[in-house]
């Protein structure tokens, strides 16, 4: 980990995971930027100073992203360079009245000018929980970095549910924490728009974890993609295991799309036992929906999927019974229900014990 005290632009001091070598640098993280600051209305580029010991002065052209906060949080690729002890990030001004903008670094960069012999590189292929389906799929693993490639035929849409999603990457290491873009495509374009949709993913103890805008349609799923740098060995994966929690209507709020009459869950034993008494009323039958808690406790679970069952209808369906997956991650700050088939559960009240898979210890209460 690195720390950056000095920029150009009016933002604080700035962290970012690294990895460095003679030849290779990679750098993850993100900052946010206030476009109504007079530094940053004053700097032709962005720079950011990186520490006296930073072992590569120089590189050829890397990338960043921009991540707008527009109504449809669109953004796009900004250009970056490691410039005589400066990270320098293009600046793009078509979303300065559209800020705060969020920029993420998941980059690779290479020596500038480097001359040698190209090896190819050996490469996986990620596959993952339920609900995501790689398409275009390249995932290398080193030892002290790693990088993906991947875009998905199968991706977390609003038209199944908003989240937040947790979803498992089978062979990502456990010691990855990592910032991760995503483009969330629609498949539509609308005449004069600028940019692309965007979305900002954790991945962190093999997880990918996110939220989509419960206010978007047709946001996400196939054709999404990311690509991404991340150095290793910068997580410490907590020890499995079971804590204790309860969680009560008062805790949480709802989205926009949901009206909650009743909520209880419980979470405790060494077991792994989970209990939930849930009443709510859904905008659309085929909506996930999700939970936003008040406050996060320090001893909640970084992930967390628990299967149940529920009970439902429409005005012509009564009693229709369907699966649900209750997600809660420490990412989100949040807790989501999804409805693992098509059903018509508008109306649902959901009454069951279940046993946890993928809980993470984190300490003793």
């Amino acid at each position: 980990m690195i720390t950056c005290t000095k920029n150009n632009f009016g933002c604080g001091p700035i962290e970012f995971r690294d990895y460095q070598s003679d030849r290779l640098c990679v750098l993850n993280g993100k900052f946010v930027i206030d476009t109504a600051s007079e530094e940053y209305k004053a700097a032709e580029r962005l720079e950011i100073m990186l520490p006296d010991a930073f072992r590569m002065k120089r590189s050829a052209v890397s990338t960043a992203i921009l991540i707008s906060s527009s109504e449809n949080t669109r953004g796009t690729v900004l250009r970056c360079r490691i410039d005589k002890g400066f990270l320098c990030i293009e600046k793009l001004t078509h979303w300065d009245e559209e800020g705060p903008l969020t920029i993420i670094v998941a980059a690779g960069f290479t020596v500038l000018g480097w001359h040698g012999q190209f090896t190819e590189t050996d490469y996986k292929r990620a596959t993952f929980g339920t609900g995501i389906k790689p398409e275009s799929n390249r995932l290398v693993v080193k030892d002290d970095f790693v990088y993906a490639s991947i875009s998905f035929y199968s991706f977390p849409s609003t038209n199944r549910g908003y989240g937040p999603f947790s979803i498992k990457i089978n062979e990502m290491p456990e010691d990855v924490d990592a910032i991760v873009p995503v483009s969330l495509q629609s498949g539509t374009f609308t005449k004069g728009q600028i940019g692309t949709w965007l979305g900002e993913a954790r991945i962190q103890g093999g997880y990918i974890s996110m939220n989509l805008n419960e206010n978007f349609s047709n946001y996400g799923g196939q054709g999404s993609f990311l690509i991404f740098f991340a150095p290793r060995h910068q997580f410490v994966p907590r020890v499995p295991g079971v804590g204790k929690i309860a969680v009560a209507t008062g805790d949480v709020t709802c989205g926009n799309k949901t009206t909650m009459e009743s909520l209880l869950l419980e979470i405790g034993g060494t077991i792994g036992l989970g209990s939930l008494e849930l009443e709510f009323t859904q905008y659309s039958s085929n909506e996930g929906i999700s939970f936003y808690l008040a406050e996060y406790p320090d001893y909640a679970k970084y992930a967390m999927h628990m299967p149940v069952l529920s009970r439902g209808g429409t005005y012509s369906t009564r009693y229709t019974v369907a699966p649900q997956i209750v997600s809660f991650s420490e990412y989100n700050k949040s807790i989501a229900l999804h409805n693992l088939i098509r059903s018509t559960t508008m109306e649902t009240s959901i009454f069951d014990a279940s046993i946890i898979s993928d809980i993470i210890f984190v300490n003793d209460i």
